[in-house]
C-alpha cells in the first residue's frame, strides 16, 4: 500500500498539484493539518482535499480561521493584528461550507497500514512548550492510549521541518514537512511531503511553479514565522 503524507498546505494549490502529479498513484492521502492561511487559494486547497478524499486532522491555523470566521473580534484580541492580518484575508475567500469542512476535522487520527499502527496529529504538546518529541518519556506519555499490539509511528506537522526521528526503544516519529513553504533558514523552495510504501518511509519533495503574488506572500510568511521562532513563540 502506498500512503501519501502531507502537512501544512497553507493555501498553496500549485504545490499541492505538483505533489499529486508525482504521487498520483497513492492509495490513501493523509494530512497533518494547516490547510489554510498564508497562501492565496484556501478555497481551492479545501476543494482539492475534498475531491481527493484526504484524511486530515485540524491544524492551529485551521482552528483560528474557523473561530475568526464566526468571531473575528475574539480572535483579534487573542492573536494580535500581525497574525490576524493573515487570518482575515483567508476568511474573506472562504465559504460557509469551507468553514464547516475545517470545523469537523479531528484533532487526532489513528489508522493502521502494512502492519504498523499510526497516530496523526498536527503538533506534539507534551509538555505544552514542545513542538516535537525530544525524549522517550514524553513520547510515551503523549501516546499512552495507543495499543501496543503492533509497531507504532507518530506523524506530526506544524514545524515545516521534514524529518524522521527515532528515540530509544524504536519510538519513531516523523514530519513530512510543509508542501507550501519552509522556515526562513531553509533555502529549499520545493514542496515537501512523505510517502510510506509497504511500510517504508521516504521523504520527498516536488518543484512547483508559483505566481509572483503567491511567492511574495510565502516570502512574507517565512520572515514572519522566523521572527516568531526566534522569540520562542509557537508557530
Amino acid at each position: 500500500m502506498k500512503l501519501l503524507i502531507l502537512s501544512d498546505l497553507h493555501a498553496n494549490l500549485p504545490a499541492l498539484e505538483a505533489v499529486w502529479q508525482a504521487e498520483g498513484d497513492a492509495d490513501r492521502i493523509y494530512c497533518g493539518g494547516d490547510l489554510v492561511d498564508y497562501g492565496d487559494d484556501p478555497h481551492g486547497v479545501i476543494e482539492w482535499c475534498r475531491e481527493h478524499h484526504v484524511l486530515s486532522v485540524k491544524g492551529n491555523h485551521d482552528a483560528d480561521v474557523v473561530e475568526a470566521f464566526r468571531d473575528p473580534e475574539g480572535v483579534l484580541a487573542r492573536v494580535g493584528e500581525a497574525e490576524f492580518r493573515w487570518i482575515r484575508e483567508t476568511c474573506a475567500q472562504l465559504t460557509e461550507d469551507d468553514i464547516a469542512y475545517l470545523d469537523i476535522l479531528p484533532q487526532v487520527l489513528d489508522f493502521t497500514a502494512d502492519g504498523y499502527r499510526y497516530r496523526l496529529t498536527h503538533k506534539f504538546n507534551y509538555p505544552l512548550t514542545y513542538v516535537c518529541p525530544r525524549y522517550a518519556a514524553g513520547f510515551d506519555a503523549f501516546v499512552k492510549d495507543v495499543p501496543a499490539d503492533m509497531p507504532f509511528r507518530l506523524i506530526l506537522g506544524h514545524t515545516h521541518r521534514q524529518t524522521v526521528f527515532t528515540l530509544p526503544g524504536d519510538r519513531v516519529w516523523m514530519n513530512p514537512g510543509s508542501t507550501s513553504f519552509r522556515q526562513a533558514d531553509d533555502p529549499d523552495i520545493s514542496a515537501h511531503y512523505a510517502v510510506i510504501k509497504d511500510g517504508k518511509i521516504s521523504l520527498r519533495s516536488a518543484a512547483f511553479l508559483s505566481s509572483p503574488a503567491l511567492s511574495e506572500m510565502l516570502s512574507e510568511a517565512e520572515v514572519y514565522l522566523q521572527d516568531k521562532e526566534a522569540h520562542d513563540i509557537d508557530c
